[in-house]
């Protein structure tokens, strides 16, 4: 009886020892997944910010482009009207037989 009583307290020490280590292991998987997480979510962000930035910089692009091009638009129209005010002037400063067709 007395070898089945330190048998039964070895195996529950194992027992007890066994446990202690799976919670160790379980704790140390909780704390990789947590890290892991962490670290996913970290280089998410930093994806997510370099495509914010990329799409603002298109967006900057685009009007830039727009702005250009209103610029050329308004430039051209001044040259044609000063275009016409420079040629219908010197029209009539030319021999007025030349234009009379």
């Amino acid at each position: 009886m007395l070898a089945c009583d330190r048998t039964k307290r070895e195996e529950l020490r194992i027992t007890a020892w066994e446990n202690l280590q799976k919670a160790k292991a379980e704790a140390a998987v909780r704390k990789l997944e947590m890290k892991l997480e962490k670290k996913r979510s970290s280089s998410m962000d930093k994806i997510m910010n370099k495509l914010r930035s990329a799409q603002k910089k298109a967006q900057d692009m685009r009007s830039s482009v727009l702005t250009n091009q209103d610029n050329q638009v308004a430039r051209t129209h001044h040259k044609a009207v000063s275009f016409r005010k420079t040629c219908q002037m010197s029209s009539l400063s030319g021999c007025f037989t030349c234009h009379a067709f």
